[in-house]
């Protein structure tokens, strides 16, 4: 929401003007995810010192195709993968369709930018509180 923003910011009706600072912002875009990936492969290494959980500890065998076999008869990971599904796609539709249904009252590029990021922080506020909640109560299965 926000990069995009920052680097096309022209109010002038130009296609070149346009086409220029798109340009622009995707190569500033390659530029710094390009340093971000190189920095990620340059610090982190192929196996941690230590696994991250009991279960990365454990030699795991047998064929790919009968564990997801498995996983996909799994009623509790049917139902957590249709509800991480349900809000991708409300999020996606949401996100894809507010400039549309904001331009109308005057609002432009920039604060459906911000309008964007405010709905990530809350988003991931609600996330963070809930899963602190559960985690208190043990109300999960």
């Amino acid at each position: 929401f926000v990069f995009p923003v920052m680097f096309v910011n022209s109010n002038d009706d130009s296609k070149t003007v346009l086409r220029e600072e798109i340009w622009n912002a995707c190569l500033y875009a390659a530029f710094i995810f390009s340093a971000v990936v190189i920095v990620s492969f340059t610090l982190f290494k192929e196996k941690p010192k230590t696994p991250p959980s009991a279960t990365a500890e454990e030699k795991r065998e047998g064929n790919v195709w009968e564990n997801f076999m498995r996983l996909i008869q799994n009623k509790n990971f049917l139902l957590l993968c249709l509800c991480f599904c349900a809000v991708m796609v409300t999020t996606g539709t949401s996100y894809a369709c507010l400039a549309a249904i904001i331009h109308p009252f005057g609002f432009g590029p920039r604060d459906s930018a911000t309008f964007g990021v405010t709905f990530m922080i809350f988003g991931i506020t609600g996330a963070y509180l809930a899963g602190k909640y559960v985690g208190r109560t043990k109300k999960y299965k």
